[in-house]
């Protein structure tokens, strides 16, 4: 199969991290919990990236000198 899109939206960045956290609840492990809750922060920088990239637009290529 192959996949067209290669960026998430921000809401499935958000959808992520808050199922990471969920996860994160769920195991008595504080190295697993760490881990997820790390990886929660990624998937929540993910979405303000998509977010700021939406808000400024394409950026165009740049120019060879």
């Amino acid at each position: 199969m192959i996949w067209e899109r290669t960026t998430m939206t921000e809401k499935e960045c958000v959808d992520n991290a808050r199922e990471c956290v969920r996860l994160s609840g769920l195991t008595t492990d504080q190295e697993l919990r760490d881990w997820l809750l790390d990886i929660a922060r990624q998937w929540m920088n993910a979405a303000r990236h998509e977010r700021v990239a939406r808000a400024v637009g394409p950026v165009p290529p740049k120019q060879a000198a």
